[in-house]
């Protein structure tokens, strides 16, 4: 009788009660839930995922026959948590530099702190990680992290670039595609052949999908330079990222991973407003652009370098936008200090500007570590600090999907000054005139940490430049 009684108490109390001007504070001391009739899932009834539900009610919080929403009852995981330690850290903004001439080689092993920083926010994420990534190859430990986060129920959806031949750069991003679902690349797009902004007829497969970030929660954002690969968050290029807690931000970044993953790539997107100036802390503004659409190479960056008064220090993978390089030539004769770290494949390309700014009496060092210099960065009058995804590069501002944050805080542009001085410091000064090969004896590790450097197809000891040094290691 009275297991009859306790199962016709539990049937009462799952029944639907309408409450329509009653408090949430009320309805969590009462106990109730947000039940979506349309899944079967209830929600707590503070949670905006459970407000929004086109069909719901409110109920007595059930024992069983409903489900708990995930994004409000988390399964509990046996997730390894790592200890993070920012580089900078401010109450709502971290930022982790990886430090390329530290390693020896790529790791497919979550040995930077950005790399374990990005696997705590994926495994505490409770309802949504939404991702923009050039590819992924050789990290597993994200890989797994992702798919767990979708397993228990997160909404896990991303975008990755695909070439002409839809292909990824990375070999292990089709199968991390088939794994993981949900998501979708620039090569779907059915009219290969648009227009750019310019009135212009382009191959739409030409532009690259070149971003880097990662939300969550629509409340938190991870981007930056970094490459989801083992030479990137793996630790062997210098790269740096930043973690973000801004609803705002995060608002402005679904709402460009929205247009991508509904197929509207490159120059078919719409322009996001509402993007400059937000107050992430007390004394930290950051404006976000996205490329093609916010001309921001043209506009505001034009306008700092063009301002700037004392100093401006660069570190970039790939400087060939003629109208920055004239910025920064203007800068100089002004009498600004300005000082820029390329990366060596990029400087024995034909289109760098590196002759250019060193005829201009400008210093420019040439780094010499193994990895790449793949950091897309500026200071500028230690007051800002330029990040993102973005090359300085005429189809990075024309035609790629890009990123670029300008974050104006003047205690974290210090920070990241001193942190250009440490680097500037590694390269021998011998590099402000000479350029070393991207792979060979000059450039430390290179002819031993199975990249091939320069992208001349040989490997190691196969590419002609590294054979002195792997006599000198007997290694043919």
């Amino acid at each position: 009788m009275k297991k009859i009684l306790s199962l016709l108490l539990i049937y009462f109390l799952t029944l639907g009660i309408s409450y329509s001007d009653t408090s949430v504070e009320f309805l969590e001391q009462k106990n109730y839930v947000i039940l979506n009739k349309k899944n079967g899932k209830y929600h707590k009834p503070s949670c905006e995922y459970g407000i929004q539900a086109a069909d719901k009610e409110y109920i007595k919080k059930p024992l069983f026959r409903y489900t708990p929403a995930s994004c409000c009852y988390p399964k509990r995981g046996k997730n390894k948590k790592y200890i993070i330690i920012p580089n900078f850290k401010t109450k709502n903004l971290s930022i982790y530099y990886i430090d390329g001439y530290k390693y020896k080689k790529p790791s497919s092993k979550p040995r930077t702190m950005a790399a374990k920083s990005l696997i705590n926010e994926i495994q505490k994420s409770k309802c949504s990680i939404h991702f923009a990534i050039y590819g992924i190859a050789q990290q597993p430990d994200i890989e797994k992290a992702l798919i767990n986060a979708k397993n228990r129920g997160v909404d896990v959806r991303g975008v990755v670039d695909m070439t002409q031949n839809n292909k990824n750069i990375y070999s292990g991003t089709e199968n991390f595609i088939k794994k993981l679902g949900n998501i979708h690349n620039d090569y779907e797009i059915a009219d290969k052949n648009v227009k750019d902004d310019f009135d212009k007829e382009f191959d739409i497969t030409a532009a690259i999908m070149h971003n880097k970030f990662f939300v969550f929660d629509n409340q938190k954002v991870f981007t930056g330079s970094t490459n989801i690969s083992s030479s990137g968050i793996g630790g062997y290029n210098t790269n740096v990222n930043v973690l973000i807690n801004s609803r705002k931000i995060a608002e402005l970044y679904n709402q460009e991973f929205e247009q991508m993953y509904d197929l509207k790539f490159h120059t078919i997107k719409k322009e996001l407003i509402g993007n400059k100036n937000i107050l992430v802390d007390n004394d930290t503004k950051v404006s976000v652009f996205f490329a093609p659409k916010n001309k921001v190479f043209a506009n505001e960056l034009h306008n700092l370098i063009t301002s700037a008064e004392k100093s401006i220090y660069v570190e970039m993978f790939y400087l060939t936008n003629k109208h920055l390089i004239n910025d920064l030539i203007l800068a100089k004769q002004k009498d600004v200090d300005v000082k820029i770290i390329l990366d060596a494949s990029s400087a024995n390309n034909e289109f760098s500007a590196h002759k250019i700014l060193r005829d201009a009496n400008i210093p420019v060092k040439i780094e010499n570590w193994g990895g790449k210099m793949h950091t897309k960065a500026a200071i500028i009058d230690e007051k800002y600090y330029i990040i993102g995804s973005m090359n300085w590069t005429g189809k990075a501002e024309l035609h790629n999907d890009e990123n670029l944050l300008i974050i104006e805080n003047k205690k974290l542009a210090k920070n990241a000054t001193k942190h250009f001085k440490k680097l500037w410091n590694t390269i021998p000064n011998e590099y402000l005139q000479k350029i070393p090969k991207a792979e060979g004896i000059e450039s430390k590790y290179s002819c031993f940490d199975g990249l091939d450097n320069d992208h001349d197809g040989k490997i190691d000891c196969k590419d002609e430049d590294c054979l002195d040094c792997c006599r000198r290691k007997k290694i043919y």
